[in-house]
């Protein structure tokens, strides 16, 4: 089943076999695999319902960190307020990020050994912001 789970965006394994049957629950829930998360077209309810059973309890295993909803940057619940808890980040992409949460996410990033920013260009122009983190773990 993991070998599956790799393949697919872990937002639909979890919307479509998280709440099936106890033995697929556990699966996900005690899965020890790398994640990605990709919150790029999620209603607000689904998201905080998400971030509640996977985001906050998989922390450690997130390698990956895409977000273009506007909406996730003001929640409290949000997991860009406390990304330098995220051990095994990777790759952070946000998409739709205005300036003044972009000097906040900033200097949460110090707390990151190796920061790499691709197409420092694209972020004013876009609001897309593209930093690949590198962790010396």
């Amino acid at each position: 089943m993991y070998e599956i789970f790799e393949f697919l965006d872990y937002f639909h394994v979890y919307k479509a076999f998280y709440n099936i049957n106890i033995r697929f629950h556990s699966l996900i829930a005690h899965s020890t695999l790398p994640i990605k998360i990709n919150i790029s077209s999620i209603s607000k309810s689904a998201y905080q319902r998400y971030c509640s059973d996977i985001i906050m309890t998989k922390i450690d295993q997130i390698n990956s960190f895409y977000v273009s909803n506007l909406f996730i940057y003001d929640l409290v619940s949000s997991p860009i307020r406390i990304l330098s808890e995220f051990r095994q980040l990777e790759r952070l992409i946000l998409v739709n990020i205005e300036s003044h949460y972009l000097e906040k996410l900033l200097l949460q990033l110090i707390s990151f050994p190796i920061l790499s920013f691709q197409n420092k260009d694209v972020i004013y122009h876009h609001r897309l912001l593209i930093i690949i983190v590198r962790s010396s773990i």
